[in-house]
């Protein structure tokens, strides 16, 4: 599994799990699980800054508790390095979660499209 560090020297390990996306699609309105299924909808879904962080902190939410690490303090400790460091982690983490055999296309593609470094148009942008 992938891991990011935040500007404080944190190490994170993220994974994704059915309560991640439940409390993600809870908080957000949006479907993970449907965006996933359309060439590129996931990508879509993670171009927003605020729902990139949720979806970390969610996936790391174990790791936050266990520091005392509020979702505002979480948000606060990424800067633009450090979120190029995130985004690849939770594209693995995606990943895990969406295996080739269940993404249900037959085997024409990997997965759905990830947040990491390969795909700019998912990658956070700092703001």
């Amino acid at each position: 599994m992938g891991s990011f560090v935040d500007a404080e020297g944190n190490r994170y390990t993220p994974r994704v799990t059915a309560w991640t996306i439940a409390q993600f699609e809870e908080a957000t309105g949006v479907g993970i699980i449907e965006a996933a299924g359309d060439p590129g909808g996931l990508a879509k879904v993670m171009r927003s800054i605020s729902r990139v962080m949720r979806l970390a902190y969610l996936a790391c939410d174990r790791e936050a508790a266990q520091r005392g690490v509020s979702y505002e303090d979480f948000c606060r400790m990424f800067d633009g390095a450090e979120l190029a460091g995130l985004s690849e982690a939770m594209g693995e983490a995606l990943a895990n979660f969406f295996p080739a055999e269940s993404a249900g296309t037959g085997g024409e593609q990997s997965g759905p499209p990830s947040p990491g470094p390969t795909s700019t148009a998912a990658r956070p942008s700092p703001a």
